[in-house]
């Protein structure tokens, strides 16, 4: 899933002494499926998280032990609506699946998030296609911001290319 190659870009990222452009800037604190999802203001272990999804696991189901976090940090939530309505974080990463018809869970998730003036990056199109207009103004009406350019050309960084999205990458060619 998308969600899963991002986290393992971060991992890969964090584990690197020479990307020091995000190393110890990113901590994962929540993340949801169609299960529900989890929180640590301490933040997740990246590599715990990733081992658990790859054995087919819902993360509701996610153990105390495999985090970072003390037994009573780690909280537990029945919808990705419900997190994003009550923890603190930054930024959403709304890698949802894609859904035509009403964009849940991610447009919703991602109106509440512009709401708290949170900022959202869409790498589900839907909540975009579904009502684009409505996104820019509520995030015209939040201190929070959007970005999408994952939305784009599956996946290529055609829009902000040359303005950010190099920062996290290691060029190891170009033919």
């Amino acid at each position: 899933s998308v969600s899963q190659h991002v986290c393992k870009i971060l991992l890969e990222k964090q584990n690197n002494a020479k990307e020091s452009a995000i190393k110890g800037k990113i901590i994962v604190v929540a993340a949801c499926d169609s299960s529900g999802g989890v929180y640590s203001p301490s933040g997740l272990d990246l590599a715990a998280l990733l081992k658990h999804k790859e054995s087919k696991k819902y993360l509701f189901e996610y153990s105390d032990e495999n985090s970072n976090s003390s037994p009573s940090e780690l909280r537990r939530f029945k919808t990705g609506l419900e997190l994003v309505t009550e923890v603190s974080y930054d930024l959403l990463v709304d890698a949802s699946p894609v859904n035509l018809e009403t964009g849940y869970p991610g447009y919703q998730c991602a109106k509440k998030a512009l709401e708290r003036n949170l900022n959202v990056v869409f790498a589900n199109k839907a909540p975009l296609v579904l009502d684009y207009a409505g996104i820019r103004h509520l995030e015209s009406q939040s201190k929070g911001c959007i970005r999408f350019s994952a939305t784009v050309c599956g996946g290529l960084p055609v829009i902000n290319v040359g303005q950010r999205d190099l920062v996290g990458a290691h060029i190891s060619s170009i033919e």
